[in-house]
């Protein structure tokens, strides 16, 4: 889901206030492992899941450069506030044999939550087209995330979006 107001204070700059949730995304892995020790048969199972959900708002400038009437190209930079959930869990169930031969069940469960909020640069490119004085159409590419996480695991996340709407002229 994504919205957004703007202003246009020249004919070749606006400024926008945008709303954009970013949506999830889930990572998850399940592992069988299987061994013979002594004659006997182990059965070990590991489960593992990652996964973030991201919202911005974002206020950018947006240069304008008419190429005829109709057809703009939009060159887009601007900051957003980013707000970023992550989570993380880790179940491991089965027998575990050591250096020596030894072996016993094995039970190890682990999770991370973590919130954060940052400040990233956003910059993109896009066109629009007037098909009346009043209504426009546009398409545009942005990357609106680009934070460097202190959640385990994740590193960098970086997260582009492509929009495409119509916009009322008052």
């Amino acid at each position: 889901m994504s919205f957004g107001v703007g202003y246009q204070l020249t004919p070749n700059f606006a400024m926008e206030l945008a709303y954009r949730d970013l949506g999830s995304a889930r990572y998850e892995t399940s592992n069988t492992v299987t061994f013979n020790h002594d004659g006997e048969i182990y059965v070990g199972v590991s489960d593992f899941r990652n996964e973030y959900e991201s919202k911005v708002f974002i206020l950018r400038g947006v240069g304008m450069l008419p190429v005829t009437e109709k057809l703009t190209l939009e060159a887009l930079l601007g900051v957003a506030h980013v707000r970023t959930k992550y989570s993380s869990g880790e179940v491991n169930e089965g027998v575990e044999v050591d250096s020596l031969g030894g072996y016993g069940l094995l039970t190890y469960s682990d999770s991370y939550d973590e919130k954060e909020t940052g400040w990233s640069a956003t910059y993109g490119l896009g066109a629009s087209y007037a098909f009346t004085p009043t209504i426009a159409g546009y398409a545009r590419w942005e990357r609106v995330h680009d934070i460097n996480t202190e959640s385990p695991g994740w590193g960098s996340i970086k997260a582009d979006s492509v929009s495409a709407g119509l916009r009322y002229h008052f």
